[in-house]
């Protein structure tokens, strides 16, 4: 499992349930709106794939990572 870690601060200023950590490959989909996206875990898969004895990767979000992570919270602050 490879993560990134986009910090506690999106998941603060979302106020809701928002990811902090999302798998490093990006969806592949035949659904154009879906392209591109990351898919988000969570520190309860972490410890399920640690236990289950996987290796888990988990760095800090590059640039263009935040970038996205920050547009998905823009998205979904104006919805409300």
């Amino acid at each position: 499992m490879k993560l990134f870690y986009v910090g506690d601060d999106i998941y603060h200023k979302s106020g809701t349930m928002m990811s902090v950590l999302y798998h490093e490959t990006p969806i592949m989909s035949m659904s154009p709106e879906l392209n591109g996206e990351y898919y988000g875990s969570d520190w309860g898969k972490v410890n399920c794939a640690l236990r289950d004895g996987e290796t888990v990767t988990i760095r800090p979000a590059t640039v263009s990572e935040l970038l996205w992570v920050y547009k998905k919270l823009a998205e979904h602050l104006s919805s409300k």
